[in-house]
């Protein structure tokens, strides 16, 4: 058994049908058809690995989350015609990629406060990355929104409100 190599490297949130790598393997037997299978280190499903070509690949989609799981060690058995079977091990990392900032919850809309403390509203998924904000109002007759020196505070002013408006940051 042969590894393409080892590790190979499939990057986080790669979709279904992604190539990680192929393993192959040979057999002194002129003619005997090559079966490949994984048997262990895939519990989640997320990996296959074609029959006959040895090649492995991603079928479960939205399933590889480096900051969940960075490595898998997969166990595969090829079988020879005469049912001969060999073992072997690869290990799959899962690249790290920079993803969006998500909103938590319904983000500031609607929310009557002044002074926003942004790490409660944005939070990245990747560990470690840094946030950088700035502010835009869409009204700014209404709101004047500015990112205080802390950097992940959010300022809101309203300079035209009055008691009939709805105060509702931009």
């Amino acid at each position: 058994v042969i590894p393409a190599q080892d590790p190979l490297s499939v990057d986080e949130n790669s979709g279904i049908g992604t190539v990680v790598g192929i393993v192959a393997a040979t057999d002194g037997n002129v003619g005997d058809q090559l079966v490949f299978a994984i048997t262990g280190g895939d519990a989640g499903g997320i990996f296959e690995i074609d029959q006959n070509t040895g090649a492995i690949m991603v079928v479960r989609d939205n399933s590889l989350n480096h900051e969940v799981t960075d490595q898998y060690d997969l166990t595969f058995r090829v079988t020879d015609s005469a049912h001969a079977e060999v073992t072997g091990t690869v290990t799959v990392q899962v690249a790290d990629v920079n993803e969006l900032p998500e909103l938590l919850g319904g983000g500031i809309a609607d929310n009557p406060v002044s002074v926003i403390d942004l790490r409660n509203v944005i939070v990245d998924p990747d560990d470690g990355d840094l946030l950088t904000y700035s502010a835009v109002s869409s009204n700014e007759d209404l709101v004047i929104a500015a990112v205080a020196g802390d950097g992940h505070t959010l300022e809101l002013s309203y300079p035209a409100y009055s008691s009939d408006q709805k105060r509702t940051a931009a």
